[in-house]
């Protein structure tokens, strides 16, 4: 419990504004972290839904080859 005097009002106020803002910040952070974490699972998703397309493309493209041979 904090004490709450007339000479301490303003220092009392700023170290709850600190602390405040300080966990704004964390959870932002935090946030941010994990918006950037599910961004590069989908970009790596992508990579590979593209890499299995072109796999896919060259293997019909190699069938064909050996059908005609």
């Amino acid at each position: 419990m904090i004490e709450i005097r007339d000479g301490n009002l303003d220092r009392v106020l700023q170290s709850l504004k600190r602390e405040f803002f300080s966990d704004v910040k964390k959870s932002l952070a935090r946030h941010s972290y994990a918006m950037s974490r599910t961004e590069l699972r989908r970009e790596k998703d992508k990579l590979a839904r593209k890499r299995k397309k072109n796999f896919n493309r060259g293997l019909s493209q190699s069938k064909r080859v050996s059908e005609r041979s």
